[in-house]
């Protein structure tokens, strides 16, 4: 069972890696940039706030995930490698029929389709809803990383058709996996580096109160945010949270195993040397509760 500071270590490293990404792709000017067009935060220092949970940390990771600032059609940029023909989208058969997200594809992300489903869990991810696409890391201990990344410029309810648990306000899921070659290849959890994490988030509770202080404790369902001189308690959105990772998270620390997941990659096509390579395949995994390794479930992704 991951604990809370657990969890936010994994988010971080998914934090550095995909800042690392967008870098490159910001300083050639490929039109990829945070969706509300600022710069990411700078870190906090330990007088600038309280620590932050799992939850505020994951939402800051999916902030600086790469989106697409506007539709546009595919043009090959002039580094782009002639053994790439524009061909990204999957084809119309099996699950991507069920929804899409109708979002344009830009090289050298491949849309993603598939399902999350078990006892607990019943979720599509529609068909464009999620992009991955291979790149060579900064700072890593992986030579390569296939990121999966939501489409943040599509609605939510585009991305994902959520069947169960009822209720649920929005998903957040991205993955960070190690590969060690350009070649078509299945890795594994036990083989190399990389983490899945799924939320479902859940409404804050009607009525709730948290603008009563009591010194440093916050009534149920608060956590305190903001400086360090005068912090005051805010509502912490009700989630439920899901991992596969393996020993290590590509960066260079260790983390507990939790269920497993297989990669596997069908075919590499470099797009550009800066900006990565376009990947087919599959994503299998076994998911399971950060608190409760009782509740799991199953992932089947296609892209």
């Amino acid at each position: 069972m991951l604990s809370r500071s657990e969890m936010a270590s994994r988010l971080d490293v998914f934090a550095v890696l995909s800042f690392a990404a967008n870098s490159v792709l910001g300083s050639l000017g490929c039109g990829r940039t945070r969706l509300d067009g600022h710069a990411a935060a700078p870190a906090q220092s330990a007088d600038s706030g309280i620590a932050r949970d799992a939850r505020s940390g994951l939402d800051a990771t999916l902030d600086d995930v790469l989106v697409r600032d506007a539709p546009r059609e595919f043009m090959a940029t002039a580094d782009a490698e002639s053994d790439f023909d524009g061909t990204a989208v999957n084809d119309d058969s099996g699950l991507n029929n069920m929804c899409s997200a109708n979002a344009p594809v830009t090289p050298p992300d491949s849309p993603v389709y598939g399902t999350f489903a078990g006892p607990n869990v019943d979720v599509l991810v529609c068909d464009g809803g999620v992009f991955s696409y291979l790149f060579v890391p900064t700072g890593s201990t992986s030579p390569y990383i296939e990121l999966f990344h939501e489409d943040l410029a599509a609605a939510h309810s585009a991305r994902f058709s959520i069947r169960q648990p009822q209720n649920v306000a929005s998903v957040d899921f991205s993955a960070l996996l190690g590969v060690s070659a350009t070649t078509p290849g299945t890795y594994t959890s036990v083989q190399t580096c990389g983490s899945i994490v799924l939320c479902l988030n859940f409404p804050i509770p009607a009525g709730l109160d948290c603008s009563t202080d009591a010194g440093l404790d916050c009534p149920p369902g608060c956590t305190l945010e903001g400086p360090f001189s005068g912090p005051t308690c805010v509502p912490v959105q009700p989630s439920t949270c899901y991992v596969a990772q393996g020993s290590s998270d590509c960066v260079s620390g260790t983390q507990t195993p939790m269920g497993s997941w297989q990669l596997t990659l069908n075919s590499i096509i470099l797009f550009s040397k800066a900006t990565g390579y376009v990947t087919h395949g599959s994503l299998t995994a076994t998911m399971v509760g950060d608190q409760d390794a009782t509740d799991a479930f199953s992932l089947s992704l296609e892209f």
